[in-house]
């Protein structure tokens, strides 16, 4: 019996869970293209030439709640290369020293509001406010507009101006990498309902004990005869043939020919890669979206210091350019720093970005002195995510275009930010429902 061939264009979160769910069936001969050598997609580590250490592209933070991507780590087993927190524990610093810190603790939601109104820095108005909008999240995510942004839900809800700043607004930055202006509300509730007023479980913070890279990469050691994998092969167009099959092109001029397709690329090389397909009202949605999405960049900055001046594992940064602040190692002290939707300082130089950072630390923390540091490394990842606002949620994609093509990223309509795992769970879908119209 004549396997079905199914060609999956980027190699990346998505595409190596589309790749790996198709793989459980084995009637399916699957081919992975990549436009780079390696796959990994957005996510990519490198050697530091003055340290020669290996550093990410970026500081990902994970929660207990990345069931799709912690699934698909099982089934590359490396999994157990993941550290996870007993329970949610985050340490806030304030440039005015009223440090403070909310943690779910052994027993869960109770254990958060006893954390919660150990915190001096709120009023007692601000935290029952708090506690109120919090035990109406699920009741609000189904009835919440899809025209609302969260800034707008938060202060119907009567959350302070001290509470958006302090706590909200580093938390939607750090999940949606957007503004709370901006911010979709409907996937802003989805996160606080699947994940941080969850269970223990789903509430807790997840890090990588290796490059995040090295926990995909076993998916290219698989030695099986059904994969295929094409890599330094830039694809230039797909196109449907007379016998329902599909034709992959790539910049060679090289055609390969396939019974159905996914593709699973980032939202502004999928609109290259189909703009040569006769319109139809599917694909005049997507460019409509294509044509309407933004994208938000991330800066990382990576520091080595003689002393450890946070004394932590990691915490939010209030009040500051920079917003999160990750401890990676020690002897020397490895720090990695970031600051998401970062697009008013992507145009900085690397010393003008360095000279920013250096004022946010000695406001935060002052056993910080300049002079400790010893190397530093600058990272802009200029199109991280895309910004998921009320209007562009209502037309994030589904997984299936068009008969034999289908789509996945965490830009298509999972109801997630766009994170890792929105783009295992599209991986995931997009799989699955080219197995049931098998």
């Amino acid at each position: 019996m004549n396997k079905i061939k199914i060609g999956i264009i980027g190699s990346g979160i998505a595409g190596i869970a589309a790749a790996n769910e198709l793989l459980k069936d084995t009637n399916f001969e699957i081919t992975l293209f990549d436009a780079r050598s390696t796959l990994g997609g957005r996510i990519n580590s490198f050697i530091d030439p003055v340290t020669k250490e290996t550093i990410d592209n970026g500081k990902h933070l994970m929660v207990g709640a990345y069931h799709h991507f912690f699934n698909l780590l099982k089934d590359l087993q490396s999994y157990n290369n993941l550290n996870f927190q007993d329970y949610l524990n985050v340490n806030f610093f304030t440039k005015n020293g009223s440090n403070f810190k909310l943690s779910s603790g052994k027993k869960g939601k109770l254990s958060l509001l006893v954390s919660l109104f150990k915190i001096k820095n709120f009023s007692f108005t601000e935290k029952i406010n708090f506690i109120n909008f919090v035990l109406k999240i699920n009741s609000l995510k189904d009835n919440t507009q899809k025209k609302d942004n969260a800034l707008e839900i938060l202060n119907k809800n009567k959350q302070s101006q001290k509470l958006i700043k302090h706590f909200w607004e580093p938390l939607i930055l750090a999940t949606m990498n957007i503004s709370p202006m901006e911010a979709s509300a409907k996937v802003f509730l989805e996160v606080l309902s699947q994940a941080f007023f969850s269970d223990i479980k789903n509430q807790r913070l997840v890090f990588s004990k290796i490059p995040l890279i090295n926990l995909l990469s076993t998916f290219s050691e698989q030695k099986k005869s059904n994969l295929h994998f094409r890599f330094s092969n830039y694809i230039k167009s797909i196109s449907p043939l007379e016998n329902e099959k599909w034709c992959i092109e790539n910049t060679n001029g090289e055609q390969l020919n396939f019974d159905k397709v996914i593709l699973a690329v980032p939202v502004k090389q999928c609109l290259k890669i189909l703009s040569n397909l006769a319109k139809n009202d599917d694909l005049e949605k997507i460019i409509d979206f294509c044509s309407k999405v933004a994208l938000s960049p991330i800066l990382s900055v990576y520091l080595w210091t003689k002393e450890d001046f946070l004394q932590k594992d990691f915490a939010a940064m209030i009040g500051t350019k920079f917003h999160w602040i990750f401890r990676e190692k020690n002897n020397p002290t490895r720090f990695a720093l970031t600051m998401s939707n970062s697009e008013e300082f992507t145009k900085l130089s690397k010393q003008e970005i360095l000279e920013i950072l250096k004022n946010d630390l000695k406001l935060l923390f002052p056993d910080f002195h300049t002079e400790d540091i010893i190397h530093y490394q600058v990272i802009i990842e200029k199109q991280a995510t895309i910004k998921i606002t009320p209007a562009i949620e209502e037309l994030r994609p589904q997984n299936k275009l068009m008969y034999g093509l289908y789509l996945a990223g965490d830009w298509t309509a999972t109801g997630l930010p766009a994170t890792m795992e929105s783009a295992a769970k599209s991986g995931q879908n997009a799989a699955r429902l080219l197995i049931e119209e098998t």
